[in-house]
């Protein structure tokens, strides 16, 4: 594994690192331009917002504001009750609401009578670290924040047509060696289910889920776009994704907890606690290098709909990362065969042989899911290092043991 950390042992932003970001977001940015243009020509054609009345255009913004705060997260229900939308790209109504809402109440001025006046929201950029930034770090959070807020979404179609190009039979190990060189500044990393880590485990921060949420800044749970577009199991809720208010690092999270004015911890603990049952993984979208430099949103995620983890299951593209442990199996003689294991497995490291379970180390990412599903409490973690951020997080748990927590 490369090194990660300079010589005082912080995570190394370099240059040549902030001149890659560039022209990926560069990239990505014509990516989600381009999609977006074919979007807004489709709405203009499928949507004769120009014909509805007052009426409609109250309701309509009604009910949309009921999907986008998750109150009724199923935008099938959305469509069904203004089929006109119903052509449209889920990802686009849901994710670029901004214009055709605008064009919405452009039409309702015009019916009132009065003028339509945009109001420009001016964002104060604010950056949670307690640490000196310098001037590259600054470019590089602004880069992050318009990545995350106007390229990613936009470009999970694009995301998905490039992992069918690394199985082509002609370029597919160029595309595929391009798509994992991609995630080393684009990619998730997991993190360990509640309670599936044990007593007198250290840990830093940011590797304990509950830890994480009491300092992430949850801003937002906000419909999952990936759920929302592509078929997930049945069961599987829509309201997974939960938005970080302002780009933060995840090394930062060892010794800064957020202002208030954010959504309450309990809250968004008790939805995690309800996704682990159901048996969704718990990853940290981060972008940038090196590895977990800025997050930007927690992801719960199943291996069908969701994109990245989809791309892992299905392509072996490593844009969903190991947690930095492992499963480990103990007293095989006390398992039940129940089998609870490898359908809580969405990366088929455990499967049932035999009438036993198999673990397949190479495939495990440290979800945790088997361990906290286990009835006969034979499955335990242990740390692995996998990834360059976990070979940074073992040095920092060595030279800085104030920094950690016992479990």
């Amino acid at each position: 594994m490369k090194q990660i950390t300079d010589k005082h042992g912080e995570l190394r932003l370099s240059l040549w690192k902030v001149y890659v970001m560039a022209h990926i977001v560069a990239f990505f940015a014509v990516v989600a331009k381009s999609w977006e243009r074919k979007r807004r020509r489709e709405f203009r054609r499928a949507v004769p917002y120009r014909n509805y009345s007052l009426e409609q255009i109250e309701e309509i913004l009604a009910d949309f504001h009921v999907l986008a705060t998750c109150k009724d997260p199923l935008i099938e229900n959305f469509y069904e009750k203004h089929p006109d939308f119903s052509t449209l790209h889920k990802l686009w109504v849901l994710n670029s609401s901004g214009y055709w809402k605008e064009q919405l109440e452009r039409r309702r001025c015009e019916l009132e009578g009065g003028p339509f006046i945009k109001e420009k929201e001016k964002k104060q950029h604010e950056y949670p670290t307690s640490k000196k930034m310098t001037w590259l770090d600054k470019l590089d959070y602004h880069m992050v924040d318009y990545f995350g807020n106007q390229c990613e979404v936009r470009s999970l179609d694009f995301f998905l047509w490039w992992g069918t190009k690394t199985e082509h039979k002609t370029f597919g190990k160029l595309a595929k060696k391009l798509y994992v060189w991609f995630t080393n500044y684009y990619a998730g990393l997991v993190v360990p289910a509640d309670d599936s880590l044990g007593r007198g485990v250290e840990v830093m921060p940011y590797e304990h889920i509950v830890e994480l949420v009491k300092r992430a800044k949850v801003g937002q749970i906000w419909p999952c776009s990936c759920k929302s577009f592509r078929q997930a199991d049945e069961g599987v809720p829509r309201a997974t994704c939960m938005l970080i208010a302002e780009v933060a690092s995840l090394d930062d999270s060892m010794t800064k907890y957020p202002d208030m004015g954010f959504m309450p911890a309990e809250e968004v603990l008790q939805k995690l606690k309800e996704f682990e049952e159901i048996g969704l993984v718990h990853q940290i979208m981060c972008v940038s290098s090196p590895q977990g430099r800025k997050m930007y949103v927690l992801c719960n995620c199943d291996n069908k709909a969701c994109v990245p983890m989809y791309l892992k299951c299905r392509y072996d593209v490593p844009m969903v990362k190991g947690s930095g442990f492992v499963c480990e199996q103990g007293g095989i003689a006390l398992c039940t065969a129940c089998g609870k294991c490898a359908k809580r497995c969405l990366l088929g490291a455990m499967k049932m042989e035999n009438g036993a379970p198999r673990y397949i180390e190479e495939k495990c990412m440290g979800c945790g899911l088997c361990v906290t599903g286990c009835p006969a409490g034979i499955l335990s973690m242990r740390r692995k290092a996998t990834e360059p951020f976990h070979r940074y997080t073992q040095e920092q748990l060595e030279k800085h043991p104030e920094k950690a927590m016992k479990l």
